[in-house]
């Protein structure tokens, strides 16, 4: 492998300094990097047990082990790569005394997410229009990886939160409850691993020493992503270890979860002596990119005495383009889709990205309303999302009051409508053989829900402006999904994607047949049809 690397990759993998931070933005072969540097080390002698790989993801480390050896011998030499909080449990794991988690338990976030729920109920009633479970955990988990109590830190944080004393009070008592909680039931969340770990380790030299003698080198990716939590962690394993730490100085986009880019600028004055690299050839972007990248660098208050060169040559100059709304970006990205189609490349040849899931659900729409297919990466798409199926059944039902699983969909939305309610309702609908009956029939059975029936009333009057039957669809669902939609509010954003694609649809059976035509299959047949 060393053979393929570069000038300065090289230098980097095979350096004597004892402490060392590689410099490297995206392109330049970090990840080539690092697992160089261990394949170096252990070729030097370092027993691979004595080596630890800190990655911020599962699929990164087993990515990087499989590079380093082949699946069967890594499981024998013994070689850690994995994320800080696996590195923590393992360690917490062998020693739970030393730790204090003798038989416990992990929450997943949905865990968590419940429990805060249920604190907050009990603290603040149901009626509160204080912060939501979701919010209130992202307080707690941001002030945990800061290294911080959460009481300190909020109230430190107190005026930029905007929270009042009453309602701090109550947040305080809601973060007890829950640490109480967790507590009785022995159970941990994920920022407490990091947080029981630093801390122990920082009050227990002699349990410090046991764990920090066991390495000799402490390789960590992805440095800029690192909060002050794990930086504490990073402090009290190195020495007798040596640290060789890979980041990009000019990136930083996980602030909101406590990560700090000193880490990386500050490392040099944190670690005297140690040296830096910087990995300057970029081998994915042409240099009109980068003399972009390099003139913003400059323009920074931060120094980065770095120029980054293409090792790709020449290509086209970027463009900035600015849009009035998502839903505009997202009709000029199926434009620029159609007009490469139209020269000759086929759908699969286009990748479009986005920052997040969320983002792409106006793109997601256009592709549907313009018969784009595509296959969605990255989780559930907008079309699979329960808050829009749920839309698309009362829509479903306007086009065909005999549809089961619409029908069933819908009315188990409403309180007190189970199973046995919603098939005995079908049975009855299912025997209309005009709107003007299942009319009568909502009247006269589900009467006790008058938004349900004058939803769907309003609903059939407006089926031929397509427009207005789903904005008549969405403020029927919120009043019933008020609760939901108050701890989540960007699902009424999902809806309004679907409000905006509906506005110039001429025929609500086709606005529903164009949403739920499956992308991925059309898109697998098209590489069949061209022998892909």
């Amino acid at each position: 492998m060393m053979t393929e690397l570069n000038k300065q990759q090289l230098s980097a993998a095979t350096t004597d300094a004892r402490d060392v931070l590689v410099l490297a933005g995206a392109g330049t072969g970090k990840t080539r990097t690092i697992i160089a540097r261990a394949i170096h080390l252990i070729d030097q002698g370092v027993r691979a047990e004595r080596l630890a790989l800190l990655t911020f993801t599962r699929r990164a480390a087993e990515e990087m082990k499989t590079r380093i050896f082949t699946p069967s011998l890594w499981i024998r030499v013994g070689l850690f790569a994995g994320t800080f909080h696996r590195f923590c449990l393992k360690h917490m794991n062998k020693l739970p005394s030393a730790f204090g988690i003798d038989r416990y338990t992990i929450l997943d976030t949905e865990d968590q997410r419940e429990l805060v729920k249920a604190v907050r109920l009990r603290v603040a009633g149901d009626d509160s229009d204080l912060a939501k479970p979701s919010e209130l955990l992202r307080m707690f988990s941001y002030a945990r990886n800061l290294g911080m109590e959460p009481a300190d830190y909020l109230q430190q944080h107190q005026a930029n939160l905007d929270i009042d004393r009453g309602d701090l009070e109550q947040i305080l008592e809601i973060y007890d409850a829950y640490s109480e909680a967790k507590l009785k039931s022995r159970a941990m969340d994920f920022d407490d691993i990091l947080f029981r770990f630093e801390n122990c380790l920082r009050l227990n030299k002699e349990l410090q020493n046991k764990i920090k003698h066991k390495y000799d080198h402490i390789l960590v990716d992805e440095m800029q992503d690192t909060n002050p939590i794990q930086w504490s962690i990073l402090e009290h394993l190195r020495d007798p270890a040596h640290l060789f730490c890979v980041g990009d100085d000019a990136q930083s986009i996980y602030a909101f979860r406590g990560a700090d880019f000193r880490n990386v600028h500050s490392f040099g004055d944190r670690i005297p002596g140690a040296e830096i690299i910087q990995l300057q050839n970029n081998y994915r972007s042409h240099q009109e990119i980068l003399d972009l990248a390099n003139w913003l660098l400059r323009e920074s208050p931060l120094p980065y005495d770095k120029d980054l060169w293409a090792e790709r040559g020449q290509g086209r100059l970027p463009r900035l383009m600015d849009f009035r709304t998502p839903l505009s970006e997202a009709h000029w990205i199926v434009g620029e889709l159609v007009r490469h189609q139209q020269k000759g490349l086929s759908w699969s040849d286009c990748a479009i990205l986005t920052r997040s899931t969320r983002a792409s659900y106006p793109i997601q729409a256009a592709l549907k309303k313009n018969e784009i297919p595509f296959v969605f990466i990255g989780g559930l798409s907008l079309f699979e999302r329960t808050h829009i199926k749920n839309l698309f059944s009362a829509l479903k039902i306007i086009v065909n009051h005999k549809d089961e699983l619409a029908w069933f969909r819908f009315l188990k939305l409403w309180p007190n409508i189970g199973d046995k309610t919603a098939m005995t309702f079908y049975k009855e609908v299912s025997r209309c053989s005009s709107w003007k009956e299942v009319g009568k029939l909502l009247r006269s059975l589900m009467g006790h829900f008058p938004a349900m029936v004058m939803g769907l009333e309003k609903m059939k009057k407006y089926e031929h402006n397509v427009h207005q039957t789903v904005k008549t669809a969405i403020e029927m669902l919120e009043e019933i999904m008020h609760k939901e939609l108050e701890e989540d509010p960007e699902k009424r954003d999902d809806w309004d994607v679907l409000l905006s694609m509906a506005e110039y649809e001429p025929n609500l059976g086709d606005f529903i047949g164009t949403c739920s035509i499956d992308p991925e299959y059309d898109l697998k047949a098209e590489a069949q049809r061209e022998g892909c």
